[in-house]
């Protein structure tokens, strides 16, 4: 059993206790999140002059394998996603190791 809840039915005066029972489990992976202090990858396009400016200003470094802004994602969280398009594949794809040598550039 995992939660009892009463429901209160005021026009019929009837009070309901219900029951919610766990009938499955299986394992489950959450869904990739970026933290504040993470840099995430993002894409400009070659048009987006002043975007660029802004990026550089945030700080974000260009990686030029990836060909993607490097952004801390504090900087950007809760901006347009029209403009800004991040992409955690790409991140999750981005190892630890070349996050470090790319930040020693």
């Amino acid at each position: 059993m995992l939660c009892v809840r009463y429901r209160y039915d005021e026009t019929r005066k009837a009070r309901f206790k219900t029951v919610k029972l766990i009938v499955e489990e299986r394992p489950w992976e959450p869904p990739f999140r970026f933290r504040d202090d993470d840099f995430a990858p993002v894409t400009v396009k070659f048009d987006e002059k002043d975007l660029r400016e802004r990026l550089r200003k945030a700080p974000a470094k260009w990686d030029p394998e990836a060909k993607v802004w490097m952004v801390p994602y504090g900087k950007i969280r809760g901006t347009d996603s029209g403009r800004v398009s991040v992409w955690p594949q790409k991140a999750i794809s981005y190892s630890y190791r070349q996050h470090v040598e790319f930040l020693k550039k």
